[in-house]
C-alpha cells in the first residue's frame, strides 16, 4: 500500500514539474518574441520605414491621434522638435516584465538611450508597453512618453493592473560620477 502511494505521489510530482517547466519555457519564448518585435520597432523608426513602424505600433495609439496620418504627423513633429537628439544611441532594450491576461500577453520594456542635453551626457530611461493577442507570436507597442502614463489606459483599455510601468527619467552621467565618488569617500571614511 505504501509503495503504490509513493509511486502515485512521485508521478504527480513529476507531472506537475514538467507542466511548470513547460510554462516557464513558453513564457521565455514569448518574452523572446516580444524582444524581437520591440527591437524591430526601434529599427523601423531609425530607418524611417513608416509603414512597418505603424504596423508595429499598438492600434490604440493610432486611434488616439485620430488616424495613421495624424499619428505620423505627431511623430514628424517630435522628430522636428527634438532634432538629432531623438536618434541618439539606444544603449539597451530589455523586456522587464511579462504578464498573461485573459485575452492577451502584455509586457513592459525598458529602453535606455544615450543623450546629450545642453552639453551634458545623460541616459534617458523610457518605457514601452507591448501587447500580443495571438499567444505571444506577434506584438504591437506604444512608448510611455512624458505625461503619457496617466493616458495609458485611454490608449490601451485592457492594460493589466499587474504591469509595473515606471516613470520616464533622465540620469546625468556627471551626477552618477559624483554619487559614486561620494559613496566611495564615505566607505573610506568609515574604515
Amino acid at each position: 500500500m505504501k509503495t503504490s502511494y509513493l509511486k502515485l505521489l512521485l508521478a504527480v510530482l513529476f507531472l506537475s514539474q514538467s507542466k511548470l517547466a513547460e510554462a516557464q519555457t513558453d513564457s521565455a519564448h514569448i518574452k523572446q518574441r516580444a524582444f524581437y518585435f520591440v527591437d524591430s520597432l526601434q529599427k523601423e523608426y531609425a530607418l524611417e520605414n513608416w509603414d512597418h513602424y505603424v504596423a508595429l505600433t499598438y492600434p490604440g495609439v493610432i486611434k488616439y491621434f485620430g488616424s495613421k496620418e495624424g499619428f505620423l504627423e505627431n511623430v514628424a513633429m517630435q522628430r522636428l522638435y527634438l532634432g538629432d537628439s531623438i536618434l541618439e544611441t539606444v544603449e539597451s532594450i530589455e523586456v522587464k516584465q511579462i504578464v498573461e491576461t485573459e485575452k492577451s500577453w502584455q509586457c513592459v520594456v525598458e529602453k535606455i538611450k544615450g543623450w546629450n542635453i545642453n552639453g551634458r551626457k545623460a541616459k534617458l530611461f523610457t518605457y514601452i508597453v507591448g501587447r500580443s493577442a495571438d499567444g505571444g507570436n506577434t506584438w504591437t507597442f506604444f512608448e510611455i512618453s512624458e505625461g503619457m502614463l496617466t493616458n495609458a489606459r485611454q490608449v490601451m483599455r485592457d492594460i493589466s493592473n499587474d504591469l509595473l510601468i515606471p516613470e520616464r527619467r533622465i540620469v546625468y552621467e556627471d551626477q552618477v560620477e559624483k554619487a559614486k565618488k561620494k559613496a566611495s569617500s564615505k566607505r573610506v571614511a568609515r574604515r
